[in-house]
């Protein structure tokens, strides 16, 4: 903004409000602006379309199980034996401070008392610590 608006605003009668209303209007949307929020049609379209998206992609999965991994995701190993696999990393968007920060949070200290660190589908990470005796199923010795 110009100084000579700052003091037109600041001289003008009424408030800077009022000014930046003359100045700049809010759009109107038309003769249907009233019955906008209250839709029960646009509402109930809305939760159709939701239902029948979720209901269509989990019945795809069911019958496609190949197609699970592709719109769900598999878990994927990030910590092995206590060190970071950085490509995993690189491919989920996480970073090392993450990693820690989760794993302080499930009560663990320190990244050598990790034995796998599993990043699931839905986001959380699962800890399994080199006390336990529990390898999962789901793991291959060969990933990197």
């Amino acid at each position: 903004m110009s100084r000579k608006v700052i003091r037109k605003a600041i001289r003008a009668p009424e408030g800077a409000f009022d000014y930046q209303r003359k100045v700049q209007p809010l759009p109107r949307i038309g003769p249907f602006q009233d019955r906008l929020n209250t839709s029960l049609t646009g509402g109930m379209l809305a939760i159709g379309t939701f239902a029948f998206w979720a209901l269509t992609l989990s019945w795809a999965t069911y019958l496609f199980p190949k197609l699970k991994n592709a719109l769900e995701g598999e878990p994927r190993v990030i910590v092995k034996y206590g060190k970071i696999i950085e490509a995993n990393l690189r491919r989920d968007r996480l970073t090392r401070d993450e990693i820690l920060s989760e794993m302080r949070l499930a009560g663990i200290g320190r990244l050598a008392n990790v034995e796998w660190a599993i990043l699931e589908p839905q986001g959380k990470i699962s800890f399994i610590s080199k006390d336990s005796t529990a390898t999962p199923k789901h793991v291959a010795d060969d990933i990197v």
